[in-house]
């Protein structure tokens, strides 16, 4: 194990759950709000569910890249500072039940970092409604690991 990279996973996560939130209010705007024949303004769930999978793809498409000249091994372990992270804030969320403004805020931005990775949430979300919100935010804070299928298979050394 290489000490210098037990923060890479972590650090790209928030990286990229800051971009993440950045592309998707953008995108959001332009691509999914569409105002139905009643006059009313809403978000197309299925144009949003498509927004977040672009999103999703482009952010594991990256840390793929990134993060390939570490061992699988490595990636595991960096990866569970942030899965760690992020359930303990959902598990915080889910306890505190209500919030305060202040609260809610600080949790919105402490969240930011599985931003990139909401379109598994919207997925279940689609699939079961409210049924399945927490199931989703509990597989967001997993997807850290799908970090592990692009690492290096072997221990051996490369040239950084």
């Amino acid at each position: 194990m290489r000490k210098h990279t037990l923060w890479r996973v972590p650090a790209y996560c928030a990286a990229a759950g800051v971009v993440s939130r950045q592309l998707i209010i953008r995108w959001l705007g332009r691509l999914a709000v569409v105002t139905l024949p009643d006059g009313v303004v809403s978000i197309d769930l299925t144009r949003q569910l498509i927004v977040y999978g672009i999103v999703f793809l482009a952010a594991l498409s990256v840390g793929a890249m990134i993060l390939r000249s570490m061992t699988r091994k490595e990636i595991a372990l960096s990866a569970t500072i942030i899965v760690a992270f992020q359930l303990a804030l959902a598990a915080f969320e889910l306890a505190a039940g209500g919030m305060t403004e202040s609260l809610g805020t600080a949790l919105w931005y402490l969240s930011q970092s599985s931003e990139w990775s909401h379109f598994l949430s919207q997925l279940l979300f689609k699939a079961g409604g409210m049924d399945f919100l927490w199931a989703g935010v509990f597989l967001d804070g997993l997807a850290p690991y799908l970090f592990i299928l692009f690492g290096r298979k072997d221990g051996g050394q490369t040239a950084e």
